[in-house]
């Protein structure tokens, strides 16, 4: 990428001036011109973003406003010592074509609800700042929009040095999702839809400290091996069991026991260690359980176990990763679980109101539907969790 105007050592003053050009290997990111009004309303048209219950005439007018307001802010906020806040175009580099727009805007949204960033339920409103990004029909698929993304998301964040910054869609906006991935973002789902509003789907989440701690994780993780259990694997997957859950507040010492009751059962449908070297360092657990009183493809997580000297390595994940795609290959059709949406949340497990197990608080009673359609009613698991 090539920064025309970028200089060395920027003062507070620059940091609050409107982007420069950027330029990548097939595009240019600019400033937005009077001249681009046709190509804008265009492009918002083709995308279904249109002004509802207006005309052709109200329609065009309603975008002139909106890019008078637009190249007034590039003028008025350094002035105002605020952020570089708005839309840019973004045209090809050799034919000079109008392909779509990308900005920094301010996205407001209960943010805190998502599992990394509290998981609460009743979370308010709260600012953030967002990356958006639109790319005309005819030009997606292309990877222009990743392209794009990365070029201004870098510079934004080498000039304003943000914690992190977000980007929403839509459940169904796999293309969308697809660029936040490679842009590094994590990417959450909101764990209580039913809580509303209905827009607040998907969110991805750019953090550069947690992407410099991924890569170290993903070194570290390198040498990790997951693997069903063998035979032989009992003692071992009982000590690391035993010790994981010693100290958690929550634990009554069983969990070693349930494992075994479900493997004499015949109950352990997925059963995996991860084995660093040749050390089993972590397990994880999966069996049927009963939804409304009948078997309907649907399997329990847990126990998941990392040994102390490993844990907060991202083994855990991985275990669960792993247990998912078995399970997915199984033919299974979901998955469920009690625990912390904070963790689990990151794999889509969410609260759903139609599930409940016992007494359980129902916002740490989680559900992963591999389908379209969640089954209702109460979940029982396998006889060897209560009899431990």
């Amino acid at each position: 990428m090539t920064n025309h105007n970028a200089t060395a050592g920027a003062s507070a003053s620059d940091i609050l001036t409107p982007p420069p050009i950027l330029t990548t290997r097939r595009l240019i990111i600019r400033l937005l011109e009077q001249a681009d009004l046709e190509s804008c309303h265009r492009l918002f048209i083709d995308i279904g973003w249109d002004v509802k219950g207006a005309d052709a005439v109200q329609s065009l007018e309603f975008r002139r406003s909106w890019l008078d307001w637009t190249i007034a802010g590039y003028r008025e906020q350094p002035r105002l010592r605020q952020p570089p806040y708005g839309d840019r175009a973004i045209v090809h580099r050799e034919s000079g074509a109008f392909v779509g727009l990308i900005g920094l805007v301010p996205s407001l949204a209960p943010f805190a609800r998502l599992p990394s960033l509290g998981g609460l339920r009743g979370a308010r409103f709260s600012p953030e700042a967002g990356l958006f990004w639109a790319l005309s029909p005819s030009a997606q698929g292309a990877g222009l929009a990743t392209e794009a993304a990365e070029a201004f998301l870098g510079h934004v964040m080498s000039i304003l040095n943000l914690r992190r910054v977000v980007a929403t869609t839509d459940y169904d906006n796999a293309r969308s999702i697809a660029v936040m991935r490679r842009l590094g973002m994590r990417i959450e789902q909101n764990p209580y839809p039913d809580v509303g509003p209905d827009w607040f789907q998907v969110v991805g989440i750019f953090e550069p400290d947690a992407v410099e701690a991924a890569k170290g994780s993903a070194r570290r993780l390198a040498n990790v091996l997951i693997r069903d259990e063998r035979p032989g694997d009992e003692p071992v997957i009982r000590s690391i069991v035993t010790e994981a859950f010693k100290t958690a507040p929550y634990s009554a010492g069983a969990e070693a026991a349930i494992i075994d009751g479900l493997r004499e059962s015949g109950a352990l449908t997925v059963s995996l260690v991860a084995e660093r070297g040749s050390e089993v360092v972590g397990h994880i657990a999966f069996s049927p359980v009963s939804i409304a009183g009948e078997r309907v493809g649907w399997y329990g997580l847990g126990p998941v176990a990392v040994r102390p000297d490993h844990q907060g390595r991202g083994v855990g994940q991985r275990l669960v990763r792993a247990g998912l795609d078995r399970l997915k290959a199984l033919g299974a059709e979901g998955v469920v679980l009690l625990g912390a949406a904070g963790f689990y949340g990151r794999f889509g497990f969410k609260a759903r109101p139609q599930l409940r197990l016992g007494d359980a608080p129902p916002e740490h009673f989680l559900s992963l539907s591999f389908g379209e359609e969640t089954p209702s009613g109460a979940v029982e698991f396998h006889p060897a969790f209560t009899q431990a």
